[in-house]
């Protein structure tokens, strides 16, 4: 009987550890995919300002390239 119960409460924790570590995971990728969509924007609106200014100044591009490197590193765009 106590081995039974012992297992039954081992499973119900192991899957309630198990449904919490998917809803981590899940939440982690859609961060990513957010962070990808917002550095995305942001390189495009700042290669469309620049363009249009003529120039960038030496910070500006380091800024860009900084928010490319990390974008890039992110990986590939992925689906939710």
């Amino acid at each position: 009987m106590l081995g039974w119960i012992m297992t039954y409460w081992l499973e119900a924790i192991f899957l309630m550890l198990f449904g919490y570590v998917t809803i981590i995971i899940k939440s982690q990728k859609s961060l990513k995919l957010g962070v990808q969509a917002l550095l995305q924007d942001r390189l495009a609106q700042s290669i469309k300002y620049h363009l249009e200014q003529g120039y960038c100044t030496m910070q500006d591009r380091y800024v860009v390239m900084n928010m490319y490197e990390q974008y890039h590193n992110l990986g590939k765009k992925e689906k939710a």
